[in-house]
């Protein structure tokens, strides 16, 4: 059966860029979690200078609500209630307690960073751990089955805002407390030939490129090899600018291979290490192989590790074949097996998915459409692949199927264009092969800001009124109008095409504009009164 390799694992296709990580900011790395930051006029401008130091996952979203938690204390809480200023207080405390304990949601399913109110694991994300702690666990259950991947300002359940006002918390700073869950990727060893039956031949090596920059971590730039037993000078010494790219998923997600000349030999046993050269040198890690099996040393992670692996090559591993590094980096199934060399392109069992190689899988919103765009590198079997979207991510609709491209080129590019898409969609791609059998991608999400079915045409100072558009309505509609703690202004029914809202007794202020329909269906939009 055909399975697509999304070249994403556990870390997210589109989340990073090529960003040197002696120029990243911690300000930038709290941006990457959580692009709220930069709605924040009083953020600490230091974090702006502050160069960033390479983090986990983990540790990422720990510095991340570590500064909201620093920010959010030095906030004027005068405005509040004596109850709301003691809430206030209590779930900033909680607050910082779920950052020391650093149990956060995974996530498992999209290829983008993306909220998770509650994984699979039973972790909350830090608003829904503050309510839990406050005694409204139920409605963060009920957010997590019926929204669990939305961010804050989609959430609409309709109990959150009472819980937003008592809490002492207002929305905007409950949405930056939010964080997008991802994980990252280090430079790793993939594969690697140096014995086989008779004379060794077709000696190589493949490495994984660093897919972290914006989190601190460092690409590889040079591989040092030593011979057995192991000396303090290696026998070869291979720079990138040496070696192939095999494939590529985007611009921070690579992998590079070398192929030993004739003459020389890839020692049948000895150590391998990856080295990160230029303003300083790290020690990324060592790979140590001998007929006992190979050690490998991750020297890079904030919590370096070490693991021991059985397999190993010898003189009867057949031509052809070599040892390939199968699962995910920092799943438990990681682990090398001798199967078929894929010798200039990528490990077919790297996180289980072969063998139509998916990369570069994208969603991009263009005007009222979103564009779908994906490659594909070894394709065998396969008949054609639907597109599915949904809005919750869980209960997916076909939406279009696109035939395989059936030339025999290395690379086939595939686009579909989404012409009625929802306000929150979740896509993904099943690939069916000719047997029938079939296989997922993992989800891409994209807001439509203009599949919302109303505008705020302006809202003057001068006449004190909202101008509303309604340009579609499922059955009745309502709008609820909340202040940014989570107080009802008023609510009113929706009526299709023109409306005028009189805002003239509000005090100035952000609100929340909410339309509901009958079908369960809810948009939010933000105004600001002068």
């Amino acid at each position: 059966m055909n399975k697509i390799l999304p070249f994403i694992f556990f870390f997210l296709v589109t989340r990073h860029v090529g960003v040197a990580a002696q120029s990243t900011s911690v300000y930038d790395q709290l941006v990457y979690v959580n692009a709220e930051w930069k709605n924040q006029p009083d953020v600490d401008i230091s974090l702006k200078s502050l160069p960033a130091t390479h983090l986990m996952e983990r540790q990422l979203v720990q510095q991340h609500l570590s500064e909201v938690e620093k920010l959010l204390r030095r906030r004027d809480i005068s405005h509040l209630t004596f109850s709301q200023q003691q809430h206030r207080l209590e779930n900033l405390e909680v607050l910082h307690q779920y950052q020391l304990a650093a149990q956060f949601p995974v996530n498992n399913g999209h290829s983008n960073r993306q909220p998770y109110f509650i994984d699979a694991s039973n972790n909350y994300c830090a608003v829904g751990y503050l309510m839990k702690m406050s005694g409204a666990d139920e409605m963060a259950r009920q957010i997590s089955s019926n929204e669990n991947t939305n961010y804050l300002i989609d959430i609409h359940h309709p109990q959150m805002m009472n819980w937003v006002e008592s809490s002492g918390l207002n929305v905007g700073e409950l949405a930056l407390i939010q964080p997008g869950y991802g994980d990252e990727w280090p430079a790793c060893l993939v594969e690697m030939h140096y014995n086989n039956v008779g004379k060794d031949v077709n000696e190589y090596i493949e490495i994984h490129q660093s897919a972290g920059q914006l989190l601190g971590m460092r690409d590889f730039t040079e591989i040092h090899f030593f011979d057995y037993p192991i000396g303090n000078v290696p026998y070869k010494v291979v720079n990138i600018s040496q070696m192939t790219l095999c494939t590529t998923s985007n611009i921070s997600e690579k992998f590079y291979g070398y192929k030993f000349p004739s003459n020389e030999d890839f020692a049948d046993s000895g150590r391998v290490v990856l080295l990160a050269t230029g303003w300083r040198t790290d020690t990324i890690a060592v790979y140590t192989y001998n007929s006992a099996g190979i050690k490998m040393e991750d020297k890079y992670q904030s919590s370096p590790f070490t693991k021991f692996f059985s397999a190993y090559e010898d003189n009867s591993t057949p031509i052809g074949y070599s040892l390939n590094f199968c699962g995910g980096y920092l799943d438990s199934n990681w682990q090398p097996s001798i199967i078929k060399a894929t010798l200039d392109t990528v490990n077919t069992c790297i996180k289980q998915y072969l063998p139509v190689q998916l990369y570069n899988f994208t969603a991009v919103s263009k005007q009222n459409e979103v564009l779908l765009s994906w490659q594909t590198t070894t394709e065998e079997n396969n008949n054609h692949f639907d597109l599915e979207r949904s809005e919750d991510g869980k209960l997916f609709k076909s939406i279009g199927k696109i035939k395989a491209n059936t030339q025999k080129i290395a690379t086939k590019s595939y686009t579909f264009i989404d012409k009625n898409p929802n306000y929150l969609n979740h896509y993904r791609l099943k690939q069916v092969d000719n047997d029938g059998k079939y296989s997922y991608s993992p989800l891409l999400f994209v807001k439509q800001e203009n599949a919302i079915p109303f505008s705020i045409l302006y809202n003057y100072s001068e006449n004190q009124h909202l101008k509303l558009q309604i340009s579609r309505l499922s059955g009745k509609g309502n709008f609820v109008m909340h202040n940014f703690i989570g107080k009802k202004i008023l609510e009113l029914e929706a009526k299709m095409g023109t409306q005028f809202l009189d805002v003239s007794k509000l005090v100035a202020g952000t609100y929340l504009l909410t339309l509901y329909m009958e079908n369960g269906a809810a948009f939010t939009k933000t105004f600001i009164k002068k």
